[in-house]
């Protein structure tokens, strides 16, 4: 809890929300993680001596703890008041909270100094109580320290995301997530293709499309010209054994979520386009040649929209899939090349159009 509460302000500013029923939850089922893994382990040990029957009801045992746990992560999880969203503090604001945590801290030093000594049980609880709290409270500061500082020299990621594309692909490349929209090839070749800038072992099969906002459709629902050969996402979307996660993605409605962003890929009579939406800030839309914002109203109001990025009145792509122009946020080269033709500015992002269809957006810089 006091690494939990010292971090509190770094994952706030990091990503403008904060988990306030985590204490609610580790409340309710922390009691319950002993109990499940001693009841485990007693299953593994009766298990290979054969003795079936009590291994059994020891795992009824093991069961009822473990079942316990997911139920409470998925009530508080799935609460409306689970996360709360804000604007991010700035690290001024950080370095009030750790400035003052450090002269609480030394208070706390100061008075332990005092805690008065003899063998009687009363004063060894209060010196081992004193010890462990201080301790504990150190631990807490310092790891809230390192990540402040790795929150400081490290360059900005907040919602940093990066789409090239491709003749024969969509890549999006977020936090050192991937998802590949693969509109030719199958997924080896595409990746072997791809290279570096991809590692293989970051990614995993899955697919998941929307037809609007009410409605989930699968790939053989998709027209041909519209049905990726392979689709990319994280490996660390949750699989229920036995259920495809892109079926499990569509019944629960569930989108790709790369850090602070949500991707929803939608399919809309014979065009396809992809929203990114962060939580608080702005959308990004990626869309295909004709799509006008009656098409995206449903997915991403107008009010909402940053970046509305088309081919504007060029000739169709080889897949309707493939944009030709795409957005990237930050600064440095694509991977696949591409010089600078002109550069304009929409809202608060600025967009630079490449020779070969990639753009770059960014936040502008503020005075």
């Amino acid at each position: 809890m006091a690494v939990e509460t010292l971090t509190l302000p770094l994952v706030a500013a990091q990503f403008g929300q904060i988990a306030v029923l985590s204490p609610l939850a580790n409340v309710l089922a922390l009691p319950a993680v002993p109990l499940a893994m001693v009841s485990s382990s007693l299953v593994l040990m009766l298990k290979p001596f054969g003795v079936a029957a009590i291994a059994g009801v020891a795992g009824w045992f093991a069961w009822l703890p473990s079942a316990w746990i997911l139920v409470v992560a998925r009530a508080i999880g799935d609460s409306a008041f689970a996360a709360w969203s804000f604007p991010r503090p700035p690290p001024t604001l950080l370095a009030l909270f750790y400035l003052g945590t450090g002269v609480l801290l030394v208070f706390l030093h100061a008075r332990s100094v005092g805690v008065p000594g003899g063998d009687t049980p009363a004063a060894i609880f209060v010196r081992a109580r004193t010890y462990l709290t201080n301790r504990i409270l150190v631990a807490g500061a310092v790891a809230a320290l390192v990540a402040w500082l790795g929150f400081l020299v490290a360059p900005s990621r907040h919602g940093e995301i990066r789409v090239y594309a491709r003749s024969d692909a969509v890549v999006l490349h977020a936090l050192g997530r991937v998802v590949v929209l693969s509109a030719g090839r199958g997924g080896a070749a595409l990746a072997a293709d791809l290279g570096q800038a991809i590692p293989f072992w970051q990614v995993g099969l899955d697919v998941a499309f929307a037809k609007d906002a009410a409605e989930r459709i699968t790939l053989r629902d998709l027209p041909d010209r519209l049905r990726p050969r392979a689709l990319f996402i994280p490996d660390w979307l949750p699989v229920t054994p036995g259920v495809p996660t892109w079926e499990r993605a569509i019944r629960e409605d569930r989108d790709l979520i790369i850090g602070d962003l949500r991707v929803a890929l939608v399919a809309r009579d014979d065009r396809a386009f992809a929203v990114v939406r962060r939580d608080i800030a702005s959308h990004i839309i990626l869309a295909d040649p004709g799509l006008d914002a009656a098409d995206l109203a449903p997915h991403a109001p107008a009010p909402r929209v940053s970046a509305l990025v088309t081919r504007g009145g060029g000739s169709p792509g080889p897949d309707p899939l493939v944009p030709d122009v795409v957005i990237v946020r930050g600064t440095g080269s694509s991977p696949y090349g591409g010089t600078a033709l002109h550069t304009r500015t929409l809202g608060d992002i600025s967009l630079r159009l490449t020779g070969d269809g990639l753009a770059i957006a960014r936040p502008r810089a503020r005075s």
